[in-house]
């Protein structure tokens, strides 16, 4: 199967962080199951514990995939606002309106994530046709 580099890439990148996750879940003593579309940066060889990657249907409709049902658009909503909250204080203290930093945007985007609730990301589940479970 031809790659590009780029493509070479995207998929050990993405094969260090099942690695990761795997012994993550594995020094919780958990086991997840992780959907993921059939990129081809996805498709590895790989022999893990504690996860077991299912691929979505080839020419699947993004209906069917969860983060596309709410779970984003609840993350971006924290995010954005976080965004004007950091410019309304910015123009309120005096200043202009600046700019935000690496750092600043990665704690906005860790404090956005956790915002995102439990019943947010079962309910897009369901949505995308998985079983709800209780």
């Amino acid at each position: 199967m031809p790659q590009t580099k780029k493509s070479w890439m995207a998929r050990r990148i993405f094969e260090n962080y099942l690695r990761k996750l795997d012994r993550q879940m594995r020094s919780q003593k958990r086991k997840i199951l992780l959907f993921v579309d059939q990129c081809t940066a996805h498709i590895v060889d790989l022999k893990l514990q504690n996860i077991r990657v299912e691929f979505f249907p080839a020419n699947c409709t993004s209906k069917a995939q969860s983060c596309d049902l709410g779970i984003l658009r609840s993350f971006k909503v924290h995010y954005r606002n976080q965004l004007l909250k950091n410019t309304l204080l910015s123009i309120e203290s005096g200043g202009k309106k600046k700019s935000v930093n690496v750092l600043e945007a990665l704690h906005m985007i860790s404090s956005a994530w956790e915002r995102v609730g439990s019943k947010c990301i079962s309910s897009s589940f369901v949505k995308g046709g998985f079983p709800e479970v209780r």
